[in-house]
């Protein structure tokens, strides 16, 4: 999904946003989902709700981080991610 954003020229703020919007969806529909076939639970939701209040402070670390970046810079690191990741996967496929 990065690689197609990355194409559309966005700046980081819309970029990260985007994301985000698309994170948000996904998992309304995946506690959705869960939740009406009764497997989401007690242990469970509370356990979401401590690693989604365990997230806060990164992200206002990563705010603060973003608004002093450069959209090039920004885009950069993200490529430089992208490849990583694509090159991972590919180590995963033949080394096994």
């Amino acid at each position: 999904l990065m690689p197609v954003l990355l194409g559309t020229g966005m700046g980081k703020q819309a970029f990260v946003a985007t994301l985000a919007a698309i994170a948000l969806t996904t998992n309304v529909v995946r506690i959705a989902v869960y939740g009406a076939s009764d497997l989401l639970n007690g242990p469970h939701v509370m356990l979401a709700l401590i690693v989604g209040l365990a997230t806060i402070p990164g992200a206002w670390v990563g705010r603060s981080v973003l608004r002093r970046m450069t959209d090039e810079r920004h885009t950069r690191i993200v490529e430089i991610l992208v490849i990583t990741g694509g090159l991972y996967f590919y180590w995963i496929a033949f080394s096994s």
